[in-house]
């Protein structure tokens, strides 16, 4: 990355390292050499890093929100922290697909990982970074196994080599048996963006089953979790799978009893300041409250805690997600609106936004270059 600079090259990492993604990609505009300099591999991880570790602070994230209404097209809207306003233009996501409609099974920095949204058969997937406006279709998955067949993404990254990857987890049904509730052995491939191919892992184990309405994982420490279940002797068991990028494994968190048996459905799985959460829906006659537990000392099965329990007054029907410590971000009933619940204070504000309970889709967002300048894409 050497230049001719007025002044030493590393001053100048550290000062465009703090520059805004959207400002960085009018400045290769400039020149050829500014061009080289920002899109080259090793600025844009400098690049990505500052915003982390700047993101380690809550006041500076933001939320990019997922939702369609009616007949609509889905809407990506970002929502600073600092008012929870949105933006003042909704992101655009351009891809070149006969698909009409796609769902979001992963987030990693600054990349969103869609796929079509349809439950049989499922092998193109494709990543997007709204920063800078760029998309591209991953290559055919190879684990390929006759139809009808169920996939399920997970996207995370390998701290180790910085490297965006995404799992498949493939159900195929036995032939002789009526929709999925009787299943293969699963099969499963890893697919990394620095390499752009699909390697297929060799006898994955997975033991349980992912519920089907979790199927868009949750995203903590790098990693994608599903809410999951086991047959036991007793009954079923609940638990939360997970998928290990770095060593490219499959692990089991157990839950409490409270949480690990009855209906799954009533269980959401989250994240509440940084901590691994479930969301436990508690309905009853006349009664609608969830319970928030959360794993303090991640991995750690005695420090699984309740936090809060709430009422879900006012038509609310579902959590969709956490805004800092005490902000719940709720789907309506009534007006098919969102809106942020303070827990402590129990007040709701309404803020301004509409769309079906089931098409909220909120991830943590953060800026990044990834993309920017790639080998698919020229």
């Amino acid at each position: 990355m050497s230049l001719n600079w007025y002044f030493p090259e590393e001053i100048l990492i550290e000062i465009l390292s703090r520059v805004p993604v959207k400002s960085l990609c009018r400045f290769t505009l400039v020149s050829k050499t500014w061009y080289e300099f920002i899109t080259n591999p090793t600025f844009i991880s400098v690049h990505l890093n500052h915003t982390l570790n700047t993101l380690d602070h809550q006041e500076h994230r933001s939320i990019l929100l997922r939702r369609f209404f009616r007949h609509s097209n889905d809407h990506y809207t970002l929502i600073r922290p600092d008012s929870f306003h949105p933006s003042t233009s909704d992101i655009v996501f351009s891809h070149a697909s006969d698909e009409p409609s796609f769902r979001i099974v992963g987030s990693s920095n600054g990349l969103l990982c869609f796929v079509p949204d349809l439950f049989d058969g499922v092998d193109q997937a494709v990543l997007w970074n709204p920063s800078i406006s760029r998309s591209i279709h991953l290559p055919r998955a190879t684990v390929r196994p006759s139809w009808p067949h169920l996939a399920v993404f997970g996207m995370g990254v390998d701290s180790a080599t910085s490297d965006c990857k995404l799992v498949r987890i493939v159900l195929a049904r036995i032939n002789q048996y009526f929709g999925f509730a009787r299943l293969q052995s699963p099969e499963a491939e890893l697919y990394s963006l620095k390499t752009n191919t699909w390697k297929r892992l060799v006898e994955p184990d997975i033991r349980c089953r992912i519920m089907q309405f979790s199927w868009t994982p949750v995203m903590f420490k790098g990693c994608p979790h599903w809410l999951a279940y086991r047959r036991r002797e007793n009954g079923l068991k609940n638990l939360v799978l997970t998928f290990d990028m770095n060593g490219e494994v499959f692990k089991e968190i157990m839950v409490p009893d409270d949480l690990g048996r009855g209906n799954r459905v009533k269980l959401c799985p989250n994240l509440f300041s940084d901590t691994l959460t479930l969301v436990k829906y508690n309905v009853a006659p006349n009664v609608w409250t969830c319970n928030i537990w959360v794993m303090k000392e991640y991995g750690v099965f005695g420090t699984w805690t309740t936090i809060y329990t709430f009422d879900l007054i006012g038509g609310m029907e579902r959590i969709i997600g956490f805004q800092e410590d005490e902000g719940v971000l709720l789907a309506t009933r009534v007006g098919n609106e969102l809106v942020l619940y303070d827990i402590k204070t129990t007040t709701i504000k309404n803020i301004g936004m509409v769309g079906f309970a089931s098409s909220f889709h909120v991830n943590r967002y953060v800026e990044s270059l990834i993309l920017l300048k790639n080998r698919l894409l020229e």
